[in-house]
């Protein structure tokens, strides 16, 4: 399933260049995010039918487990790409909720799964794969938290990302069984999309720390800035605010320079 890591890559690449993109008031970049993530589900799809079923050390209850992993994946990332594209979809934060509080339980159940087989594991590695699992389960429960409580979790999981790599690489490699590994490649080793689902998901978390802390501008979506939308909900309320049209013709104003 490591076959394809070069186009999961690119894919990465291709989400930052689409948030930078739309940062810097480009309507094509949430575009661009939309259709990476379409890619993403081709990929986890691509992993579940053609990939998964080929791999003959995996046990078939693991197999089973990581196919329901993927399919998960796979339809979040399509729920993303058809809000990306302002597509109506009845009840869809309902269904992301469902899909990710499931993803949250087989992320636990990887856990569990690699902390017994690593029982007899020097404790180094157990306290990196520890870290490392209870990031990204942090990292999903933050999304859909409240702002306060968000913040909180945000920076509690990239802190433990941060003791992941600490512990599991800079310290340098350990002995198991007559081979010499790092909690990273331990990890890597395993069959299942964490490695995808940690970075997609600390990058996120990142951008919108930032964000709140006004280092990186917000996402631009549409052809007005984001403060468009708050002009339009302040008239709503008071018309002796800010005309909305006049507003688009003063932006339209500014971007002919006149």
């Amino acid at each position: 399933m490591n076959r394809n890591i070069i186009f999961y890559y690119i894919l990465l690449m291709l989400l930052v260049m689409g948030a930078f993109a739309s940062m810097a008031l480009n309507s094509y970049g949430v575009v661009l995010m939309a259709y990476t993530m379409l890619g993403f589900a081709f990929a986890f799809l691509i992993d579940l039918f053609f990939v998964l079923p080929k791999q003959q050390s995996i046990l078939k209850k693991d197999k089973r487990m990581l196919g329901v992993e993927l399919l998960l994946l796979a339809l979040v990332c399509l729920i993303y790409f058809m809000l990306g594209m302002d597509a109506r979809i009845p009840y869809a934060y309902v269904f992301l909720v469902i899909l990710v509080i499931l993803l949250i339980l087989i992320n636990i159940y990887h856990f569990y799964q690699l902390w017994t087989t690593e029982r007899n594991s020097p404790v180094k590695l157990k306290v990196a794969i520890a870290c490392y699992f209870i990031a990204i389960v942090l990292l999903y429960v933050s999304t859909y938290m409240p702002a306060s409580l968000h913040v909180v979790s945000s920076w509690l999981a990239l802190i433990l990302i941060a003791a992941f790599l600490v512990v599991g690489w800079w310290r340098g490699s350990v002995l198991i069984e007559g081979d010499e590994v790092t909690a990273m490649q331990r990890v890597v080793r395993y069959k299942n999309k964490s490695g995808i689902q940690l970075i997609i998901l600390g990058l996120v978390t990142a951008y919108y720390l930032l964000s709140s802390l006004n280092i990186l501008p917000p996402l631009y979506v549409g052809s007005m800035p984001n403060a468009h939308q708050q002009v339009v909900r302040d008239w709503q309320k008071d018309k002796s605010k800010t005309n909305p049209q006049d507003f688009e013709q003063a932006y339209k104003t500014f971007l002919e320079g006149k």
